[in-house]
């Protein structure tokens, strides 16, 4: 056998062991990261959905504020739905969405107040008025 068949099979048989490695190694692909990001969640929204169970309407109704950085939202309580368990269904329904509840003012012959804070301190006050009186 010659040097140079020698050299030929030694360059097959490093050849072969190549194509092994490639073919039987795990390959890792890294793709540019393209998947979406989920919108971010509204808690004003899913909290005016869940409203919509006890409320005339689907969505609220913004009224100005008299201190100029309170958001306020004012809705109609049902008239089958007594205040102390519209009261309750509210309070739950803020603090499983994050906002902090300081207060529930009542108002005679219109209703309830509720006084919070967004999760980035932002005042908000939730109005909730008797329909039927």
């Amino acid at each position: 056998m010659r040097w140079s068949e020698a050299g030929l099979i030694l360059l097959s048989i490093a050849v072969l062991a190549g194509l092994f490695v490639m073919v039987t190694q795990e390959q890792t692909l890294r793709l540019s990261d393209t998947s979406q990001e989920e919108p971010a969640i509204d808690p004003l929204r899913q909290i005016e959905e869940e409203f919509a169970a006890i409320c005339y309407g689907s969505s609220f109704r913004s009224l100005s504020s008299a201190t100029g950085d309170t958001l306020v939202q004012s809705m109609d309580l049902l008239s089958t739905i007594p205040m102390h368990q519209a009261n309750q269904i509210i309070t739950r329904s803020l603090a499983r969405h994050g906002f902090n509840h300081v207060v529930t003012l009542t108002t005679p012959d219109s209703g309830l107040s509720f006084l919070c804070l967004t999760s980035q301190n932002q005042p908000l006050r939730f109005e909730l008025n008797i329909t039927t009186r």
